[in-house]
């Protein structure tokens, strides 16, 4: 039985990642199952309605009703619950602040978060808050795959903020900026020091879509910056890649950031 189940859901996950119907013979092959097994799975899994045949070919994709049950779930738990888990194992394993950012109308915004256990001082914002951009490590782990132009055209948008609404490090100038997403660019993270506040350090990852790859939010990491320097934030990127993986199965992109978060307008000089 077990065998079957995982056969079963190899094809649903091929069918799902594909892009489009797959004859029989493409399936067994690409899965190492012989075609009359596979055929004997496909016809129980189009029988519970996961999967059905192309009228023109007879080729095999999935149904809507995965769709339909993954949306069930997200209605009924949200995505901040169904991220809770990984962001907590995140947390205890370092000792800091986690936190899932998701991206919305070229904003990045906060929706969960879960606090390390392992020391006194602590780095604990409010949710809901959008990121500036510029200075922060989520925003420099969404940008750092966009050229120079789209980037900026983006952060323009937003802006840098004036005098002290930042930390030292924060970049106040384009070519400033720049260079610091050239810098995460090279890493292939983004970091923060002391940048979007006095005192805080934050390294983090985007989160991509399992299928198109592109960005869809952030997972970071932040504390105290007497913890978190360059060199421990860089050790922190295996348990991070772990963490972005495993949420980018949950946060599918704009959809679904919750309404009223998306709805909320805070001011950006107070997000970190």
């Amino acid at each position: 039985m077990s065998g079957s189940l995982d056969r079963g859901l190899s094809i649903l996950e091929l069918l799902a990642m594909s892009g489009g119907p797959l004859p029989l013979r493409d399936i067994a092959e690409r899965l190492t199952i012989p075609p009359s097994a596979t055929h004997r799975l496909l016809t129980m899994l189009a029988g519970l309605g996961y999967v059905r045949q192309t009228e023109d070919h007879g080729d095999y994709q999935l149904s809507l009703k995965l769709v339909s049950l993954g949306l069930i779930r997200l209605s009924t738990s949200g995505i901040s619950d169904l991220a809770q888990p990984v962001l907590e194992e995140l947390a205890s394993e370092t000792g800091e602040l986690a936190r899932l950012g998701l991206i919305e109308d070229e904003k990045m915004v906060y929706i969960a978060k879960a606090q390390g256990t392992l020391h006194d001082l602590r780095y604990d914002p409010d949710m809901g808050k959008e990121a500036p951009l510029f200075c922060t490590a989520t925003g420099q782990a969404w940008l750092l795959g966009m050229t120079d132009e789209e980037a900026l055209m983006i952060v323009s948008r937003q802006g840098f903020g004036t005098g002290t609404d930042y930390g030292p490090n924060a970049p106040r100038t384009i070519p400033a900026f720049l260079k610091e997403l050239q810098l995460a660019r090279k890493r292939g993270y983004g970091l923060n020091l002391d940048a979007s506040m006095a005192g805080i350090s934050a390294v983090a990852l985007p989160i991509r879509h399992p299928v198109s790859g592109k960005p869809v939010g952030a997972v970071s990491l932040a504390g105290p910056s007497s913890r978190i320097t360059a060199a421990r934030a860089k050790q922190f990127i295996p348990l991070l890649t772990k963490a972005a993986k495993e949420l980018s199965g949950i946060s599918l992109g704009p959809s679904s950031l919750p309404k009223q978060l998306a709805a909320q307008k805070s001011p950006a000089k107070k997000a970190r």
